[in-house]
């Protein structure tokens, strides 16, 4: 098995792609659009799944 099981982990090219999929949300009530505020969240989201993704990657394993 090699050693690189995950292989490349990188940011989405896109944020939020589901809610742009999805459009327009009918509940949303403001003037401003949904996904302004949605996609720093996203994007917030994939550098610290990253962040700690490669914390526990650089990690010693007990077992060895």
């Amino acid at each position: 098995m090699t050693d690189d099981v995950y292989g490349a982990v990188e940011a989405p090219s896109s944020h939020a792609p589901l809610p742009k999929q999805l459009s327009t949300f009918p509940l949303w009530r403001t003037s401003e659009p949904l996904l302004e505020p949605l996609e720093p969240v996203y994007e917030a989201a994939s550098v610290a799944g990253i962040e700690r993704f490669e914390a526990e990657e650089s990690r010693p394993d007990v077992d060895d």
